[in-house]
């Protein structure tokens, strides 16, 4: 039987996932991946069927379910996800099930599949275009999850076609692909959501490669999500915390993937960032679902450019981690106190920048607001020039050491801040050049302004220096004006805390 790549995100994962369920089946069947599609040979349709209804049900219950133990009776009860796009059926024994036939009568689906499967007819399959002779089900969003009851919202490329022509290979890959080890899932709950991460290849044995390394990292059996970083230790017990947005868990997921490539290089010679490049997926697709009855799923297409795959990798490498290590260090103080929904918010803001290779909007997100400032702690601000160095400086071709002349500049911003943002939010809203040469004349004139013992933490040339740097890298002035911005809201932050009371 031959299966061809459809071009379709949740199809081609779909064959990927199938081709891994039939390599795990030890007999009745041969497999083969190519870059193009999947040949899969039945050579015993008894054995063959037993196995693979065994593998449905085993994926079904570690991918589809989680398990949790009821505080009154403490019986272990399987829950379905939150994610899963699948209504539950009425329990049997006690367990719950997926309505979906191929997972609450997997043998008799299976039977009904591989009995038509190989007729040919007079329909043609609105997913693969193949014709075919009888159906098992028709197009629905337990199999493929962009159909919806609104027409007009649905993702299907033909909506001509009636949802009654759907073939039963296209229903089995379909089906399946919930029960994929290789979806990156987050469920918020108290936003009424949740999203899934699919990794996009033109290349099936490319797609199989990178999700064979990235799956390792996966923890399915949570409910909430299977990317988890470690944030603290309390009497050895370890103290967990979900990324909060899509883009946050994107570039968490990505920086716990880099973290295993370091800690392997040694043993594994694919880790070098050339052979990351090349087996890393750069796109990727996130599916927003909601809760509740009415499943109107959309869709975020997010490209991870090499040079940002690149700066994860130089940092990671290091030890130097952009999303646990400066991002999720991050706080939105009013006065002394966090606020956690805008401290999530800027924190989903500076991932999604990050990714996006934005660095107007990255320093953007970090300019202090009425009600309050973000915070720079310590540790966060260790590692923030490395950072900049690496997604900035390297790029523009500014040396490291010129860093020290922008920061000392925002640090005399950062002094007229205390008393008046306005400064700082026009250098911010600077659009031209000739804009920004006004906003540097303007801090030039608050520097004579000082009193002798500010004007001593300020270095006398850095005005100057800086005024260099632009003046030879003109085209780059945009960026210059942004690290401008950044280090001056982390010295803005660094003072005002400590004339509020608190330490720097």
């Amino acid at each position: 039987m031959q299966i061809n790549i459809f071009y379709d995100i949740w199809m081609d994962n779909g064959i990927e996932n199938f081709y891994n369920i039939l390599k795990s089946i030890p007999e009745g069947v041969s497999a083969n991946l190519k870059n193009d599609g999947l040949e899969f040979k039945i050579l015993d349709k008894t054995a063959f069927l037993e196995y693979l209804e065994n593998s449905i049900n085993h994926k079904r219950d570690t991918i589809a379910f989680y398990w949790d133990k009821d505080k009154k009776t403490g019986e272990v009860r399987n829950i379905k996800k939150d994610w899963v796009l699948i209504q539950s059926g009425k329990k049997v024994k006690g367990k719950n099930i997926l309505k979906e036939k191929i997972y609450s009568d997997t043998k008799e689906r299976l039977k009904e599949i591989f009995d038509s499967s190989s007729k040919t007819g007079k329909q043609t399959c609105i997913l693969c275009n193949k014709p075919f002779s009888k159906k098992v089900d028709k197009l629905k969003q337990s199999i493929y999850p962009y159909v919806t009851k609104i027409k007009s919202l649905s993702g299907i490329r033909k909506l001509d076609y009636t949802y009654n022509e759907l073939c039963p290979m296209c229903y089995l890959i379909g089906s399946l692909q919930w029960c994929d080890e290789g979806i990156i899932y987050r469920t918020f709950p108290n936003k009424g959501h949740s999203i899934i991460f699919l990794p996009k290849s033109n290349d099936l044995k490319q797609l199989k490669e990178f999700k064979s390394k990235y799956s390792i990292i996966l923890d399915n059996s949570y409910r909430y999500s299977n990317i988890k970083t470690l944030t603290h230790k309390v009497d050895e017990e370890e103290g967990v915390e979900y990324p909060t947005g899509e883009y946050n868990t994107l570039l968490c997921f990505f920086e716990k993937f880099l973290i295993k490539c370091c800690f392997e290089e040694e043993e594994n010679a694919w880790m070098s960032f050339e052979s990351v490049k090349k087996s890393s997926c750069k796109d990727w697709t996130c599916i927003n679902i909601p809760s509740g009855q009415v499943k109107n799923i959309n869709t975020i297409n997010i490209n991870l450019a090499e040079d940002i795959l690149g700066v994860m990798y130089n940092l990671t490498k290091e030890d130097k981690l952009i999303y646990q290590s400066i991002i999720m260090k991050l706080l939105f103080l009013k006065e002394h106190n966090a606020d956690w929904d805008i401290t999530n918010q800027i924190r989903e803001y500076l991932s999604k920048y990050f990714i996006t290779d934005d660095f107007k909007g990255f320093s953007h997100s970090l300019l202090p607001k009425k009600q309050g400032k973000v915070s720079f702690p310590k540790d966060a601000r260790s590692i923030l020039d490395d950072f900049i160095y690496e997604w900035r400086l390297k790029k523009m071709g500014i040396r490291k050491e010129d860093l020290k002349n922008i920061k000392s500049v925002a640090n005399l911003v950062a002094e007229t801040a205390v008393k008046s943002t306005s400064l700082l939010y026009r250098l911010d809203k600077t659009r031209t050049l000739s804009d920004f040469w006004d906003s540097l004349r303007e801090i030039s004139r608050k520097m004579i302004l000082l009193d002798d013992k500010t004007k001593q933490k300020i270095k006398p040339s850095s005005l100057d220096d800086l005024i260099q740097i632009i003046t030879e890298n003109e085209d780059s002035w945009q960026d210059i004006r942004n690290l401008l911005v950044i280090y001056s809201c982390m010295y803005y932050s660094i003072k005002t805390y400590a004339h509020d009371g608190g330490e720097k």
